[in-house]
């Protein structure tokens, strides 16, 4: 039996693996659109709605992520040498560590008399976590990394510098996210605007930038479902268990 990685049949049974697990992710991206759209819930958080002309193209987007993904070293979603507990434990005990300092922020806001931020309270929180969760990491790591790596390392470099690439385009992505998620997370919101709060930046600016290369380390390291584990551990404290705590109204 062929035992090298470049086997023709296992690579095909990856790349069927990496297909069916990204399709059933699309598949629960559209089943929860359906439900949004079917229940006709309103976040109330501007910018959380989804069009479902977006998840169309987030599912596209992620696609071309799969595919330039195994060419340019990210491990497949399933890969044999990465272990469960890196792709999934680790990343969600980190995942709820961010959950927490997003907490701490909330409650340095309350109590420094800014307001709160401003996020969908339950149930209609949970489609923002799962809706947001995979179409987020679809943009910022499953595109938007391999493909700065490809552009750069592979077609300007010639393959070389690889690793040097990937750390610079986790950097511009992070840099990106943390620019769209301040100025999203400064809407006015609760009883004050929190967009000229120090905290906000103190504390808000650097955690969102940490979060963001984390992701990215994860995602070299142990592939795409790392960093879904990563987001959802922070989902399930920021979303989740800080609305249901009953400090969102």
């Amino acid at each position: 039996m062929c035992q090298s990685r470049r086997c023709p049949i296992l690579r095909a049974e990856k790349v069927s693996l990496n297909v069916v697990s990204y399709v059933v992710l699309v598949m629960v991206l559209f089943a929860a659109k359906g439900i949004e759209l079917l229940a006709g819930v309103q976040y109330n958080v501007a910018g959380q709605q989804v069009p479902l002309s977006g998840i169309v193209l987030y599912a596209l987007l992620g696609a071309a992520g799969v595919a330039l993904a195994r060419r340019t070293g990210f491990p497949g979603m399933w890969d044999a040498d990465v272990s469960n507990r890196l792709r999934f434990l680790m990343p969600l005990g980190v995942g709820a560590l961010t959950g927490m300092g997003m907490v701490l922020m909330d409650l340095l806001l309350r109590t420094g008399g800014y307001g709160q931020i401003p996020q969908t309270a339950l149930p209609e929180g949970l489609l923002v976590v799962v809706i947001a969760g995979i179409t987020e990491e679809i943009a910022m790591r499953l595109f938007l990394i391999p493909l700065l790596v490809g552009l750069v390392s592979s077609v300007l470099l010639g393959g070389r510098r690889q690793e040097q690439v990937f750390w610079g385009a986790a950097v511009a992505a992070a840099a990106l996210y943390g620019f769209l998620a301040m100025g999203a997370l400064s809407a006015r919101g609760g009883t004050a605007d929190i967009a000229g709060a120090p905290p906000f930046y103190s504390l808000g600016l650097p955690t969102i930038l940490l979060y963001s290369l984390v992701a990215a380390y994860f995602f070299r390291r142990a592939g795409f479902l790392s960093t879904l584990s990563l987001r959802f551990g922070f989902y399930f404290v920021w979303h989740i268990l800080w609305p249901l705590w009953g400090m969102v109204p």
